[in-house]
């Protein structure tokens, strides 16, 4: 009868490791691959970018505490630059750009533009129909030009989402570089709106993870 509670007693502690395992495991592998989908998002923007600098201006004034995310940028104030005989300058280009890129950074499916006429394609502002991205997600443009440039210099693409629980590679909320003290973005590039960033917790909980994608930018028509 002890033999058998002694070994009922080690098999039952040997379960629960496993399954404490397979739980850090499960976490771990969402971090991973949060972290892939940050990068990825990073680099997009970041060729976006590189591909139209004329429209710098437009890009870098989403910098610090002016986070994209949730639907901060106001889809009937967009151009749709793809759209067949359509022509946009640079900045129109630029707040184009933000705008498609905010999608993914929301998760939000279906091409920009897709729906009828002045409507945003995701459905209402909150009942957008996700089909991926990062938690809370927020991105922000850090620009340095170079001395006498305009266009030119170093970029800097900031991604902010919410941690799954807190880690060594946690951040506090008033870390953030793309949202204010309180976790909230504001403006949408034209001056309209506020986009909600990460924080809307009580205290400074450390639960944001974040990646940089550096590059340096260079304008054809400055060198």
């Amino acid at each position: 009868m002890i033999e058998a509670l002694i070994t009922f007693l080690i098999l039952s502690v040997g379960l629960l490791g496993a399954a404490t395992l397979q739980t850090l495991a499960k976490s771990a592998q969402h971090e991973v691959v949060q972290r892939s989908r940050a990068i990825t998002l990073g680099n997009d923007l970041v060729e976006r970018i590189r591909s139209n600098p004329a429209g710098m201006a437009v890009y870098s004034d989403r910098g610090k505490g002016r986070g994209l995310g949730r639907g901060s940028v106001v889809a009937e104030t967009i151009k749709n630059c793809r759209a067949a005989g359509e022509f946009c300058n640079p900045s129109e280009f630029a707040r184009y750009n933000l705008y498609v890129w905010e999608r993914l950074l929301d998760g939000a499916s279906g091409a920009p533009f897709d729906g009828p006429p002045g409507q945003d394609p995701g459905g209402p502002p909150g009942q957008q129909k996700k089909t991926g991205g990062l938690k809370g997600a927020t991105g922000c443009i850090l620009f340095e030009a170079d001395t006498g440039k305009q266009n030119t210099g170093v970029l800097e693409v900031v991604v902010e989402w919410e941690a799954v629980g807190r880690s060594a590679n946690s951040l506090a909320v008033s870390e953030s570089l793309c949202t204010d003290s309180n976790g909230n973005g504001n403006g949408n590039g034209n001056g309209n709106g506020n986009g909600n960033g990460n924080g809307n917790e009580e205290g400074d909980v450390q639960r944001l993870h974040r990646v940089v994608v550096r590059a340096f930018v260079i304008d054809q028509n400055e060198v």
